[in-house]
């Protein structure tokens, strides 16, 4: 069927000088490429593991 909701899940959310830059946002625009009118939710979570626990 139609695609009808796309989710990202990121967790590489980066802010510099330029803005914010994350592989989510490339992933949505190479998604917004080929299905013009989806909605995209993309959900940026911080890795909050301890360094151990990875």
């Amino acid at each position: 069927g139609p695609v009808v909701l796309a989710i990202v899940i990121s967790n590489d959310l980066k802010y510099t000088d330029e803005g914010i830059k994350s592989e989510a946002l490339t992933v949505a625009d190479e998604i917004r490429k080929l299905v013009r009118d989806v909605p995209i939710c993309i959900v940026a979570q911080s890795d909050n593991r301890n360094k151990e626990n990875k």
